[in-house]
C-alpha cells in the first residue's frame, strides 16, 4: 500500500470518482482506508470492489487480491485460477494463487504456483524464500536448500534467509555447511543474541566441544541469566580431559542461583557430587532435591549407594 493520504469523511455516494462500476477507484479507496488504519472500512471497499466482477487478468488479480484481504481464501484461488486461464505468465496471479492456497495449509500446491512465478521472475529472491518455507513445512529438506540458496545468493545480505538456510541444513544432516552458513548470519547481524547458541550446539553436535564451549561462553555474554546455557556450558566442562570440577560446580551454582527450584541444575550438581566422591555435599544436594522431587531424589539415593558399594 503506498498511498498514505486518509479518504474524506463523504459518503461514497456522493463521490464520483466511486460510480457503481469503478472498482479500480474501489480498490484505491480500500487502500487509503488501510493506510490509515480503518481496516473494517478497507474490506468494505475491497469487496465491493470484488462484487464488480472486473473480467482482464489484471482486474481478476485484483479481485483475488480483495478476497484474500477478507479472507475468504477459496474466493481468492478461483479468481486467481481465473486470472491465470487469461494470462497464464501472469506473475503476481501465481504468486497469490499460491499464498491463498499456504493459507489453507495446500502446502504441495502452493509449490507449483511458487515454481511456475520463479521461472517468470527468476531474479526475484523473496519467490525463492516462499519457495523454501514451503519445502520446509512439508520436510524436503534438499529442495528447501535448493530454494534457499538462490534466495542468499540473490539477497546475502538477508539475515533471515540465512538464519532458514541453516537450519535446512541441520535437518538435511550437512552441519558443516549449517555452521557455515550460521557464522554468516553471525557476521550480518553479529548483536542477534541467539546465534552464538545455535553455533554452540551445532558444534556440540560435531562433537566439537572445545568450540562449542566458546560459543556458549559468547552466548552467555549475551544472555548471562540463561539456565539452560549454563547447564550445558557445565556438561562442556564435563567432557573435557582436564579437572574442571570447579567450574561445573561454580557455573551450576551460578544456574541455581539464578532459578533455585530448576531441577535439571541440581541433578547435574549431585552427579558431579557423586561422580568425584564429595559424598557429604552429595548428601546435602539430595535432600535440597527431595524438596523439588522425590523421585529424582531416590535415584540420586540409589546411584550414591552403588557408588559407595563399588569403593567399598
Amino acid at each position: 500500500m503506498s498511498k498514505e493520504s486518509e479518504p474524506s469523511e463523504r459518503e461514497t455516494g456522493d463521490d464520483p470518482e466511486l460510480a457503481p462500476d469503478n472498482w479500480l477507484a474501489r480498490i484505491d479507496r480500500g487502500v487509503e482506508y488501510g493506510n490509515a488504519g480503518k481496516y473494517e472500512e478497507a474490506v468494505e471497499q475491497f469487496e465491493i470492489a470484488a462484487r464488480m466482477g472486473p473480467d482482464s487478468a489484471d482486474g481478476l488479480y485484483y479481485l483475488g487480491y480483495c478476497f484474500s484481504v477478507a479472507e475468504r481464501y477459496p474466493d481468492a484461488c478461483a479468481a486467481f485460477e481465473k486470472a491465470i486461464s487469461k494470462d497464464c505468465d501472469h506473475v503476481e496471479a501465481r504468486l497469490g494463487l499460491g499464498g491463498a492456497l499456504k493459507t489453507q495449509g495446500r502446502t504441495a500446491e502452493a509449490i507449483d504456483c511458487y515454481e511456475y512465478a520463479a521461472g517468470l521472475a527468476p531474479d526475484n529472491p523473496d519467490i525463492h524464500t516462499v519457495l523454501g518455507i514451503c519445502y520446509q513445512e512439508l520436510g524436503r529438506w534438499p529442495d528447501c536448500i535448493r530454494a534457499l540458496k538462490v534466495a542468499t545468493e540473490l539477497a546475502p545480505d538477508n539475515f533471515d534467509n540465512q538464519l532458514l538456510l541453516s537450519t535446512a541444513y541441520e535437518e538435511d544432516g550437512q552441519l558443516d555447511q549449517a555452521v557455515q552458513t550460521l557464522h554468516r548470519a553471525h557476521e550480518l547481524n553479529p548483536s542477534k543474541i541467539g546465534i552464538p547458541a545455535l553455533l554452540a550446539y551445532a558444534y556440540l553436535d560435531m562433537g566439537k566441544s572445545d568450540l562449542a564451549e566458546e560459543w556458549f561462553v559468547a552466548a552467555l555474554a549475551k544472555d548471562p541469566d540463561n539456565v539452560e546455557l549454563l547447564i550445558d556450558l557445565a556438561r562442556i566442562y564435563g567432557m573435557s580431559d582436564d579437572d574442571r570440577v570447579r567450574e561445573e560446580v561454580a557455573t551450576l551454582e551460578k544456574a541455581i542461583r539464578l532459578s533455585s527450584e530448576f531441577l535439571p541444575a541440581h541433578q547435574l550438581l549431585c552427579e558431579i557430587y557423586i561422580r568425584e566422591g564429595m559424598i557429604e555435599q552429595a548428601e546435602q544436594q539430595i535432600q535440597v532435591l527431595a524438596l523439588l522431587d522425590d523421585t529424582a531424589a531416590q535415584k540420586m539415593r540409589t546411584l550414591l549407594e552403588r557408588c559407595r558399594e563399588i569403593d567399598g
